[in-house]
């Protein structure tokens, strides 16, 4: 009974591991979702590195290696959706400045004869080469001028950081 067990075992192992490598489930769509610099090229050389390989047997390690020569790619996350669909996620990079400069209260007399400032909110993302340590981010709001230092991080992470200055009324 038992050795009927461990070659029923074997043959199931055996027919998964052939199974995984063939073309009954091969790649066949890759959909690349998050990359925004570069997006094209970055998809198009993850689809050709997924060629050959089968939804049941993702290399993680040869997409990474794909990819590594665009600076702005941090992860991946590959996800097979059966039989012949790829799905990765791309997360990259980025620093993103979020804020909301506001109108002056009314009240002070002030007057101008031209005036060039966008009031609203306003976001910027700026790209990174490197990954950054969020511990030992630092910034400085001074005289209008935002001054952040991202200090290079000693291994990959992955995290958010929030710079509060001052409170709604503008002050420090």
């Amino acid at each position: 009974m038992v050795a009927l067990a461990l070659v029923a075992a074997a043959l199931v192992a055996g027919y998964f591991f052939w199974l995984r490598d063939s073309s009954l489930f091969e790649v066949r769509q890759v959909e690349v979702h998050g990359a925004t610099v570069n997006a094209p090229e970055v998809a198009s050389t993850l689809a050709a590195s997924a060629r050959g390989m089968s939804t049941l047997h993702i290399d993680d390690a040869k997409l990474r290696t794909a990819v590594s020569r665009f600076p702005t790619v941090g992860t991946l996350k590959a996800q097979a959706s059966l039989p012949h669909k790829l799905e990765i996620t791309v997360t990259e990079r980025t620093v993103n400045i979020v804020g909301e400069r506001r109108r002056p209260k009314r009240g002070a007399r002030v007057s101008y004869r031209q005036m060039e400032l966008e009031y609203g909110p306003f976001q910027r993302r700026v790209s990174l080469a490197e990954d950054v340590d969020p511990d030992r981010a630092e910034a400085h709001y001074e005289r209008g001028q935002l001054t952040i230092v991202l200090p290079f991080a000693r291994k990959p992470c992955a995290g958010r950081i929030m710079i509060v200055l001052g409170d709604e009324r503008g002050q420090r």
